[in-house]
């Protein structure tokens, strides 16, 4: 025996007292006097997490308690913020939701495509957890590309400084040899005190303007190591806004949304027409030849309804989806919101990152004109010694080799002090070397954690995928659903169903087979995952009205499931909320019939 106590909860006003026994339970009510509100209570019980409405609206709080094995669950709820929220509770397992309770918030009640079949069998096999560990270990390798990215522009712009340090390196091993040779060249007897004042006063024009000349050129290439300087940090910084940016990243989000919008709207303007049928029919009142009767007679079971409350069962369907419409369009203007705040996103990141390349581009002209005015200024300086070693000549090699030996010592001087600027660069780039290899190897390592649960994940879904073919296959000999042989999700997660010599997907499914399938397909999940609840229940507002279709669903039910089989069905007539409790030795059919 189990015992539901619900106080407020939903639609039910007061304290109610539900006693199932282990079986077939059938709640049947009229319209709009608790059944559906008992399944939702139910739900809370495994996890429900969309509490709207889940508190009455004439209390303040609400109490659902559960006696089953021995064991007592409740959830109690208070307002919180103006919302219901749960207080304390005490669940079943919250991974079985969508296992165990069949109505309107089941995945696969309004559609059956790939992605919720996928959703579904992701929770049903509680691959939850390995989802967020693969998303996770993805979103992982996405924030160590940026930094990457980052660092290898900061050591391609190092790289440059680092070959100017090797040349100045190897001229300075090529003078200190040229020095030695050239002192060992100078004459062992010296000139005259008169001889060597006269050679100095006529090289001296020459000697100043070879120092000028080389007092130019140190200055053109301190001017370009600072410019080189100047467009490696701007080159990081567009490196590090196209990697903050982000701006494939966000497009691809935009179409994700505007993908969801226009579904949103598909399912917006089908629900606009079948409340135009409604508020057609509000008008002309029940008609045999009418196409909107004929429309709404898909969605109902047009001989149960009688005259009396043809108008109140009419208005209520009304209501419902007028209701569902206008939740439609909240969502769609959330999504227009969405979409506007990512283009915005999308196009400041856009114009950062031009105004970043401007500059990049204004710094390589800049750089180009200096290297054209060093190239000029060493022009000079060969135009200038060549005069110097013409007079040279022409005053005799001592002196010559003498203002070598200073030109030899000077540069070695100058080209030491520039080595030693260039070493800060140097350790630099060893540093940033290693940081591009520490982030290589954290990268290697994210991405082989991003495969692995990757294939985890496949291997997991497939598993998951195999055994509810499986399952599926072995209840559908079970339930005996008339022209169908088989049913099965294939590998991308779309559900084929094999029929008579020919194979359909289930969009092509009449409204009755998909509210069909959708249990098939819960109660596949609960046989294969979770065996242990206590409890099965379905709200016949997700199924359609074909009597016969209930009837070898709930005979199946009961026969297949040794648990508390909870079904709600709406009385052709004016009926309060009763249990109906069926046995094996009586007969679901005669139940539905009387």
């Amino acid at each position: 025996m189990m015992k539901l106590e619900v106080e407020n909860a939903y639609g039910l006003r007061g304290r109610h007292v539900f006693s199932f026994k282990p079986g077939l339970n059938l709640i049947l009510c009229s319209n709009a006097k608790g059944a559906s509100s008992t399944v939702r209570a139910l739900a809370l019980l495994v996890g429900q997490t969309d509490l709207r409405g889940a508190i009455h609206r004439a209390a303040d709080a609400a109490t659902v308690k559960l006696h089953a094995n021995g064991s007592e669950y409740f959830v109690y709820l208070k307002y919180a913020s103006n919302l219901p929220a749960i207080k304390e509770a005490n669940l079943l397992d919250q991974n079985a939701l969508n296992c165990v309770i069949v109505n309107e918030k089941h995945p696969l009640h309004w559609r059956l495509d790939a992605q919720s079949v996928k959703e579904f069998i992701t929770n049903a096999a509680n691959l939850s957890k390995l989802t967020e560990e693969r998303d996770k270990a993805e979103k992982e390798c996405l924030h160590q590309r940026p930094q990457l990215s980052k660092v290898e522009v900061t050591v391609k712009g190092l790289e440059k400084v680092e070959a100017e340090y090797r040349r100045v390196a190897s001229r300075i091993q090529q003078l200190k040899e040229e020095y030695v040779r050239l002192r060992s060249q100078l004459p062992r007897k010296q000139s005259s005190e008169e001889q060597q004042r006269a050679q100095q006063r006529a090289l001296e024009e020459l000697q100043a303007q070879l120092m000028r000349c080389r007092q130019n050129i140190h200055e053109r290439e301190t001017e370009i190591l600072d410019k080189q300087r100047l467009l490696v940090e701007a080159e990081a910084e567009l490196a590090r806004l196209e990697a903050a940016g982000d701006v494939s990243s966000i497009e691809k989000k935009i179409q994700q949304v505007d993908a969801e919008h226009k579904n949103l709207m598909h399912d917006k303007e089908k629900s606009s027409r079948l409340v135009t049928f409604a508020s057609a029919l509000r008008s002309l009142g029940r008609q045999e030849e009418c196409p909107a009767c004929a429309i709404f007679s898909i969605h109902s079971d047009w001989s149960k309804i009688l005259e009396d409350t043809f108008a109140q069962t009419l208005e209520n369907y009304w209501g419902r989806e007028l209701n569902e419409r206008t939740r439609l369009q909240e969502q769609i203007d959330d999504h227009i919101r969405t979409l506007r705040n990512l283009r915005n996103l999308s196009r400041g990141a856009s114009d950062d990152i031009a105004l970043k390349r401007s500059v990049c581009r204004e710094v390589r002209g800049e750089l180009n004109t200096l290297t054209e005015r060093l190239k000029n200024a060493q022009r000079e300086l060969a135009t200038t010694n060549s005069q110097w070693k013409e007079l040279s000549r022409e005053f005799g090699g001592a002196v010559a080799a003498r203002s070598r030996v200073q030109d030899a010592k000077h540069e070695l001087a100058f080209l030491r002090e520039q080595a030693k600027q260039l070493e800060v660069s140097v350790e630099e780039l060893r540093n940033a070397r290693a940081a591009q290899q520490k982030l290589t190897d954290q990268l290697k390592a994210a991405q082989a954690a991003f495969k692995e649960k990757t294939a985890e994940l496949h291997t997991a879904l497939n598993g998951a995928r195999e055994t509810f073919n499986k399952t599926a296959k072995a209840l559908l000999l079970e339930v005996g659903l008339k022209g169908f042989k088989e049913v099965t999700v294939d590998e991308s997660f779309e559900i084929k169903v094999v029929r008579e010599g020919y194979t359909e997907s289930a969009a092509e499914l009449s409204s009755s087979e998909s509210a069909t399938l959708t249990i098939l397909m819960t109660l596949a999940a609960k046989r294969a995952y979770f065996p242990k609840v206590p409890f099965f229940a379905v709200d016949t507002i997700t199924t359609s009205y074909n009597v016969s279709a209930q009837k070898r669903l709930i005979s199946f039910l009961e026969r297949e499931l040794s648990d508390h089989v909870i079904v709600t069905l709406l009385a052709p007539k004016e009926q309060e909320l009763k249990v109906i409790q069926s046995f094996p030795s009586s007969s679901p059919e005669s139940t539905l019939k009387d």
